[in-house]
């Protein structure tokens, strides 16, 4: 880009091209600071160039959002091969370590159950210890009254 005259800040300013739709393609120079300068181009742009220039201007934006989303999805796609590689790397170290979680669990889970149906069968013969010491106790009071 060409330089221009300067700002009123003493900055430098660059030649730009305008993509407005009151302006299309014409070129001013530009101060980084404030922005619009001065016109470089004398006649605004008019008719079917400006219609033209606006379709342009359209076109290329539509085409940049396009590339935009097509970079997203290969980068995501990367992310994605990426990922497959490292998981295919460690898939298994790690799967092992999952089928030993998965035994441990089971194993302790089996653990449990029979935990559980020991206390079960302990609870059952202290309730029937009971019940029979009431039965003899009440057999020996019985016997003894008569």
């Amino acid at each position: 880009p060409a330089d221009g005259p300067a700002c009123h800040c003493s900055r430098q300013t660059k030649l730009t091209k305008s993509w407005t739709d009151a302006n299309p393609s014409r070129r001013f120079f530009r101060c980084e600071a404030h922005g619009f300068i001065v016109w470089a181009d004398r006649e605004e742009p008019a008719g079917w160039q400006k219609v033209s220039f606006i379709e342009a201007r359209d076109q290329i934006r539509r085409c940049n959002g396009e590339i935009r989303q097509i970079k997203t999805t290969m980068t995501d796609l990367n992310r994605g091969i990426f990922l497959a590689g490292y998981i295919s790397h460690t898939t298994s170290a790690v799967l092992q370590e999952v089928i030993e979680k998965a035994h441990d669990f089971n194993r302790l889970r089996e653990e449990r159950l029979k935990s559980t149906e020991r206390e079960k069968m302990y609870q059952q013969f202290l309730v029937l210890s009971w019940v029979g010491i009431f039965v003899v106790t009440a057999i020996i009071i019985t016997t003894m009254k008569r």
